[in-house]
Formats: C-alpha cells, sequence, structure tokens
C-alpha cells in the first residue's frame, strides 16, 4: 500500500517531527545540537522556510514552521541527509540515524494562535533546556528565533 501524499502548499504552518532510528539519540552533547542549528539556519534561507519554534529533545525534534513556497519535503529531506552525515562521520557509525520518514501536520492557525496564548507552551518549557547551547552563537536562525521564544504568524 503506498504512502499518503503530504499536505503542502506556500504558507502553510507545519509542526514537523522527526525521531531516531530504534528510538536512540540524534544528539549527543551540545555540539550536534549546534551543528543540527547551523544545517537548520542554511535551510531556512535556501528554501525560504520560516521557523517559529523548535525542540531538540535527545532522540527527536519538533519544529514549527510556515513553507513560502510547497518545499517541506525537500527542505526535510536536506537537513536529515546533511546531519545524518555529520553524525554518523563524528561517531564513526553507519547506516540510518533517523527512524522512517518525518511526520508533519498542517496547523490551523487560528487554533495555533488561541492554544498559545490560553496554555503554556510546550515547545517553551523543552526549548529552555537548550538556551544554554545557543548562547554567543549568531545565524540567521538565531536572529529570527530568539531561544526560548515563539513567535506566531
Amino acid at each position: 500500500m503506498s504512502r499518503p501524499p503530504r499536505i503542502g502548499f506556500a504558507g502553510a504552518l507545519h509542526h514537523v517531527m522527526a525521531r531516531g532510528d530504534r528510538r536512540e539519540e540524534i544528539f549527543r552533547d551540545d555540539r550536534d545540537r549546534l551543528k543540527f542549528l547551523g544545517y537548520l539556519s542554511e535551510g531556512f534561507e535556501r528554501y525560504r522556510v520560516k521557523a517559529h519554534c523548535f525542540v531538540l529533545m535527545e532522540n527527536h525534534f519538533h519544529l514549527v514552521v510556515t513553507t513560502t513556497e510547497a518545499n517541506l519535503s525537500k527542505w526535510m529531506h536536506q537537513l536529515k541527509t546533511a546531519y545524518a552525515v555529520y553524525f554518523n562521520r563524528r561517531y564513526q557509525l553507519v547506516g540510518h540515524l533517523f527512524q522512517g520518514r518525518f511526520r508533519s501536520t498542517v496547523v490551523c492557525v487560528s487554533s495555533w494562535k488561541r492554544r498559545s496564548v490560553r496554555a503554556p507552551s510546550f515547545f517553551l518549557q523543552l526549548a529552555a533546556q537548550f538556551a544554554h547551547a545557543l548562547r554567543g552563537w549568531e545565524s540567521p536562525a538565531s536572529r529570527r528565533v530568539p531561544p526560548g521564544r515563539c513567535s506566531h504568524p
């Protein structure tokens, strides 16, 4: 049975997730997180993706982004491939780093705004754990999305 096509269009707000293969770590230290954020930053510029929020956990990540074109899959392919090559080289590994396809959900903008105003943001709480990794690190992405903060479309 074939996979259902991804929903994507210019201006779509997506919640994107990817997890390590066999739920293993994809970020072992701050150096890994910074490298991943560097690849994120490059992708933001290259694919014209706007980041609203991100969380890097030990074995997975969450992103809330808006695509200016219908290019989410191309961007995620570049991001996951570049980071997997880095990770495998650094730790002298071979094979998959990520478990299957990334997950993505198109988010209703009005629902997102209501939820983010009513309740403490899950993303803010988790992103604060990694804010120390971003201190002193400057890139186009870090200027648009300060650590520990979310912006809304």
